[in-house]
C-alpha cells in the first residue's frame, strides 16, 4: 500500500486535532495583535500628517481632487476562527450530548471599493474544522439517552462572493455590512469512531458526507483604518450534504460563525 503526504496528514489530523486547533488559534490571535500594533501606528502618522496639512493650508485655497477613480482595490492576508456545527440549526429536536466544534482558517481577500462606499468581495481560503457527531449506534437506543458521538475532521476550501456598504465615522473608523454566498470543497476528512461502534469514511465512494455545499453569508465589518478590517459573519449550508442516513439529524447543513481579520497590503 503506498503511503502519501496526504495520507500521513489525515493521520496527524486525527491524532493531533486539538493541537492543532490551539496552534491555530495562537497564530490567529498573533497575527491580530501585530496588525493591530501596526494600524495603531499608521492612525498615529495620518493624524500628525493631516494636522501639519491643515496647518499648511489655513488662508489658502483647498483643491478638490476630481481625478479618484470610481473603483478602488484592495487585497491581503486573512486569519479566521470559527464555530462550527455540521448538524440542522432548524431543527426542533434538542438532541441531548450535541455540540458546537471549532475550527480555524487563513487565507486572502480581494476587494473593490466605489466611491460611494458599496464594495464588491471575493477571495480564498483553507481551514480546517473539528466537531462532535452523533450516528447511529451499533446497539439501537431507544428514549433520550446519548447516541454515540463520532469525532468529525475536515478540511475545506472557500470561495466566497460578496456585497455589502461600509458607514464611516470619521477618517478612522467605519462598519460595514455583507452578505453573498460561498461555495466550499471538502478536501481532507475523516471520523474518528468510538469503540465497538461503526466505522464510516467521510468521503469517498461509501462517505457519508459530499464534498461540496453552497452557503449563505451574512454579517458585519469593524473597519480600523488604513490596514486593519475585523469581521464576523455566519455562513448557513442550504445543501444537505448527508449522502446516507445515518446521522441523528435527518439533514447536515453545516453552519459556520467566524471571526475574522484582513490586514489589508495595498
Amino acid at each position: 500500500m503506498r503511503i502519501t503526504a496526504l495520507h500521513i496528514g489525515l493521520c496527524m489530523v486525527k491524532h493531533n486535532n486539538l493541537r492543532v486547533v490551539k496552534i491555530c488559534i495562537v497564530v490567529f490571535f498573533i497575527v491580530m495583535i501585530f496588525g493591530s500594533a501596526r494600524s495603531a501606528d499608521a492612525l498615529v502618522n495620518q493624524a500628525i500628517l493631516r494636522t501639519d496639512t491643515t496647518e499648511l493650508t489655513i488662508g489658502g485655497p483647498v483643491e478638490i481632487d476630481t481625478t479618484a477613480q470610481a473603483w478602488r482595490f484592495s487585497w491581503g492576508p486573512k486569519a479566521a476562527f470559527h464555530l462550527f456545527f455540521p448538524g440542522d440549526l432548524t431543527s426542533s429536536v434538542d438532541f441531548e450530548g450535541y455540540e458546537f466544534g471549532y475550527g480555524c482558517s487563513v487565507g486572502v481577500n480581494l476587494r473593490f471599493i466605489h466611491k460611494t462606499n458599496w464594495l464588491l468581495q471575493t477571495g480564498f481560503s483553507i481551514g480546517y474544522d473539528n466537531a462532535p457527531i452523533q450516528m447511529v449506534p451499533v446497539v439501537p437506543i431507544y428514549g433520550d439517552a446519548a447516541w454515540p458521538s463520532h469525532s468529525l475532521h475536515q478540511g475545506t476550501m472557500v470561495l466566497p462572493v460578496q456585497a455589502g456598504y461600509i458607514f464611516n465615522y470619521g477618517d478612522d473608523l467605519g462598519f460595514g455590512i455583507m452578505t453573498g454566498v460561498e461555495g466550499s470543497f471538502g478536501f481532507a476528512g475523516a471520523l474518528s469512531t468510538p469503540r465497538g461502534e461503526r466505522h464510516y469514511d467521510l468521503y469517498g465512494d461509501n462517505g457519508v458526507f459530499r464534498r461540496w455545499n453552497v452557503s449563505w453569508v451574512t454579517g458585519f465589518l469593524i473597519e480600523l483604518p488604513p490596514t486593519i478590517t475585523v469581521g464576523i459573519d455566519g455562513s448557513f449550508g442550504l445543501l444537505n450534504v448527508a449522502r446516507q442516513p445515518v446521522f441523528r439529524f435527518k439533514a447536515m447543513n453545516e453552519t459556520y460563525v467566524r471571526i475574522s481579520m484582513t490586514y489589508w497590503l495595498k
